[in-house]
């Protein structure tokens, strides 16, 4: 059934800057790869400019999926002596239920 307490749906403060730097810091990298595509498309000859512009795409799709892959669990996995994350490699986390911040 349905209660009548409310349910606390907004982010804190700090969880919302967190999150607002976050988005921040990852539109500046997507903007820095469109830079080098252009920097490099620029530096060759016309007829092999698709060449590179998909070279670009290409490792950008590959370090996504490395990063996806190894550096979540190495960032954000169960601290070992403080220095790096241990667990989730592969992406083997498991997801936690929602619980609601009072």
């Amino acid at each position: 059934r349905f209660s009548n307490t409310p349910r606390h749906t907004m982010l804190h403060d700090s969880q919302l800057s967190s999150l607002i730097w976050m988005l921040t810091c990852t539109a500046l990298v997507l903007l820095m790869q469109t830079g080098f595509t252009c920097m490099e498309t620029g530096l060759v000859l016309a007829k092999i400019s698709i060449n590179v512009a998909i070279k670009n795409v290409v490792d950008f799709c590959i370090a996504s999926i490395v990063f996806w892959l190894f550096g979540f669990p190495i960032m954000l996995g169960a601290s070992a002596w403080g220095l790096f994350g241990t667990d989730n490699v592969l992406c083997t986390i498991a997801v936690k239920p929602y619980t609601e911040v009072r």
